[in-house]
């Protein structure tokens, strides 16, 4: 079992990583540097991050839920 401080520095880095994906329309890319987001890959990672404290996340996560909701 991995230690919760450790658990918890994972979990930042890839929720950050995760909107270095965001494309200006709110969506995430299924790439890097891609400049048109993946509704599969914004959708998907919309419900990994439904599984973290809101408190937690950044405030790009509402630009993503604007994007999902269109």
């Amino acid at each position: 079992a991995r230690d919760p401080d450790e658990a918890r520095a994972v979990i930042t880095r890839t929720v950050a990583e995760l909107f270095e994906l965001q494309t200006p329309d709110g969506g995430l890319g299924f790439w890097p540097g891609n400049r048109e987001a993946s509704p599969f890959a914004s959708a998907w990672a919309a419900i990994v991050l439904a599984q973290l404290d809101p408190q937690e996340l950044p405030p790009a996560r509402e630009k993503l839920l604007d994007y999902l909701e269109e």
